[in-house]
């Protein structure tokens, strides 16, 4: 084995590691607190401050055109003139924030979320600052500071929140605070342990052909981030329409089981966006990319048939009584988030390759598959149409970037042992919700099932890592 390729698994678990460090933390504290916020928050209140968060995420790509992407995708680039990256981003998310503060008084038009204009606009600010800094210091390779400031982040986070929420009670307003003074903190901490105010330049320097170059690069992703917004997010707003904020609130309690398979795989996409850049398109790229996407699926498949089997017993002690509703829709969720985590990693191949344009029409087919059976089973069904439409929709994302991932080399997409494994989960899904001994024997052997399907290839890329690890030693 060369120490080149030795090189490329040592980092990438080291950045895993790294990552794992501050994010894992910061989610099982999260985690932790969901008790705490369905036993203070109604459930109407949950479902205005998940509008507000969600309304937020959709604007914010539309207007900063997803710089955060391009900074860290150039800062990567062997040669590149950091300064000039890091000036032209916030140069350019700074102009969009002037554009949608013009358009902000909208928000006064919605009765529902009008009175939290002001910490709207702030959570906008914040967030694409944070979201910058954090993808350029990543970009620089310094991601035990990102961990730092994440660790930071949650901290600030839990404290704000129980201050606001239990101390002084002020409900929405106290968590919409509490989210935009962590982001604030996190900045601050990044700002001055890598002196980042010496990293601008005058305008005058600035390379607008690099600039140009970068606008072309995220532009693309625009509509690509929107169409997966309208997958994730969409929902919400169609089930507060049809069912109202309070089954809103239920809904997206129900999003937070599934979190703690996300959080994993948040941390794993953060560092695979970094090591899978490094000479793309080689056969020693090519060899990488297959072996841990082979790695990859099968502990999403193991993980997500694990986590469905527990998901009434989690919720038995995470949701109070008015939420415990929400787990007949967590297992929906966490099969999504399975086929949502493979289709990104496919994706990664188009970031790297810097083709963004390809990945728009997967995830605009994907949003319109969503749209369509969300205006037909939330009336229905209502959360858990919902959920059956989310994923409906990552799985058609998942099968368009199958096909055009071919385009650029061949894949070993392992559908043998993922579409028998999706398969499994979903008459585990079934099988749990009827709510029976019978139902949960038949989980069990679900589960049993998915890690033998996946536990040889689990164990291959084991050896395999035990292997990499004895190349860096030696």
């Amino acid at each position: 084995m060369s120490n080149k390729r030795a090189n490329k698994y040592k980092r990438l678990i080291k950045n895993i590691l790294l990552l794992f460090t501050g994010n894992f933390v910061s989610k099982v504290l999260s985690f932790l607190m969901v008790p705490f916020y369905t036993s203070i928050l109604t459930t109407s209140d949950y479902g205005v401050s998940d509008l507000i968060t969600t309304t937020v995420l959709l604007v914010l790509p539309f207007f900063s055109l997803l710089m955060d992407e391009a900074v860290m995708r150039f800062t990567l680039d062997e040669g590149s003139e950091k300064k000039q990256v890091f000036t032209i981003a916030f140069l350019v998310s700074g102009i969009g924030f002037g554009i949608a503060l013009v358009f902000s008084p909208i928000v006064l038009l919605f009765k529902t979320i009008r009175p939290y204009y002001a910490f709207i606009v702030f959570y906008y600010v914040v967030s694409w600052i944070y979201n910058v800094i954090v993808s350029y210091v990543r970009g620089l390779d310094k991601l035990s500071l990102t961990t730092i400031a994440g660790l930071i982040h949650t901290f600030l986070y839990l404290s704000f929140n129980i201050l606001f929420l239990a101390v002084i009670k002020i409900g929405v307003y106290g968590y919409l605070l509490a989210m935009n003074l962590s982001n604030l903190g996190g900045i601050l901490f990044l700002v001055i342990s890598c002196k980042l105010y010496k990293n601008f330049i005058s305008i005058k320097e600035i390379d607008w052909k690099l600039a140009k170059e970068m606008i072309r690069y995220s532009l693309p992703m625009i509509p690509n981030y929107i169409s997966w917004w309208f997958n994730n997010c969409s929902d919400r707003y169609m089930v507060s329409f049809f069912c109202g904020t309070a089954v809103t609130g239920i809904y997206s309690v129900a999003y937070k089981i599934p979190t703690i398979l996300s959080s994993m795989t948040s941390i794993f996409s953060s560092a695979w966006k970094i090591s899978s850049v490094e000479k793309f398109g080689s056969e020693e790229s090519i060899d990488f990319y297959n072996k841990t996407y082979r790695f990859y699926s099968g502990i999403l498949m193991i993980g997500g048939a694990g986590l469905i089997l527990l998901t009434k017993f989690l919720a038995s002690f995470l949701f109070a009584k008015e939420f415990f509703l929400a787990w007949k829709i967590t297992p929906f969720l966490i099969l999504a988030y399975i086929i949502s985590a493979l289709a990104q990693f496919i994706e990664s191949i188009f970031n790297a390759s810097k083709k963004t344009k390809t990945l728009f029409f997967a995830s605009t087919s994907g949003a319109a598959v969503n749209i369509i059976l969300n205006l037909i089973l939330i009336p229905q069904f209502g959360g858990i149409g919902a959920a059956v439409a989310t994923v409906i929709g990552y799985l058609v994302i998942w099968i368009v970037d199958m096909v055009n991932t071919r385009k650029l080399f061949y894949m070993e997409l392992n559908l043998k042992r993922l579409v028998p494994g999706c398969i499994l989960l979903i008459i585990e899904i079934y099988a749990i919700l009827q709510n029976c001994m019978f139902g949960w024997c038949v989980g069990v052997i679900c589960v049993i099932c998915v890690c033998i399907l996946n536990g040889n290839t689990f164990l291959q890329s084991i050896r395999m890592l035990k292997k990499r690890v004895k190349v860096m030693r030696g």
